[in-house]
């Protein structure tokens, strides 16, 4: 599980996945 984190970490993957679900709580209208 860690190697896989460390490489989607290295290819900017996690960055996207995190990126995404910042998006649709900001959808959602729903404070931080």
């Amino acid at each position: 599980m860690h190697e896989r984190l460390r490489v989607w970490t290295a290819d900017g993957t996690w960055q996207r996945i995190l990126d995404e679900i910042v998006v649709k709580d900001d959808s959602l209208g729903e404070p931080e």
